[in-house]
């Protein structure tokens, strides 16, 4: 599916995929190092640019582009697997080449999304239980622990994770000291990177 609006925070912004960004998706999911626990993508423009095609047809699916506030794309993210009663559905796709700033905000803005603009009532991740850098991030935020499962195709365990509609607010809260807490570190590292002989 297309959302024809930007989803716009302080720092970065969220706008749906188009066939256009192809190039720019294979760059960032055929990096071995970037998409070490993502499913493996074929590095073919014309079979990438098919596939957003039909993605952007897809009921309950969403495929958006993280950008910085200049524009520049600087990963990616998606919501789908959407029940039909819009009860739930599953974060994923979520690979980045971001500053810290441009992460943590872009999950902050796909819950907003998720929880506000569409009104699901929780949000999903399903993450590889070897992943424990991104796992670690997904309690920072504050989503709750549901349990382990395991892939049928692949054998291999995941995690799950859930964010409710019911504290999200409170999540948001804690989620925005943090994203300030990491733009003061950053503003602050980079005026220490500036003085000099």
């Amino acid at each position: 599916m297309i959302y024809y609006k930007e989803v716009c925070g302080t720092f970065t912004k969220l706008r749906s995929v188009t066939s256009e960004d192809a190039e720019f998706i294979l760059s960032l999911r055929t990096n071995s190092e970037l998409s070490r626990f993502l499913n493996k993508t074929e590095n073919d423009l014309p079979l990438q640019q098919e596939w957003i095609r039909n993605q952007q047809t897809r009921a309950g699916d969403y495929y958006f582009v993280i950008c910085k506030d200049n524009n520049q794309p600087v990963g990616l993210v998606g919501l789908y697997n959407i029940n039909d009663d819009c009860s739930a559905g599953e974060m994923g796709r979520f690979i980045c080449a971001a500053t810290p700033v441009q992460y943590w905000e872009a999950i902050i803005l796909l819950h907003d999304f998720g929880l506000d603009v569409l009104g699901l009532s929780k949000i999903l991740y399903r993450e590889l239980s070897e992943n424990v850098k991104v796992r670690a991030t997904t309690r920072r935020f504050g989503s709750e622990f549901v349990g382990y499962g395991h892939a049928v195709d692949e054998g291999t365990e995941y995690a799950e994770y859930q964010v409710s509609r019911s504290n999200y607010s409170e999540i948001r809260e804690k989620s925005m000291k943090r994203l300030l807490e990491f733009s003061n570190k950053c503003t602050a590292r980079n005026r220490g990177g500036s003085h000099g002989n």
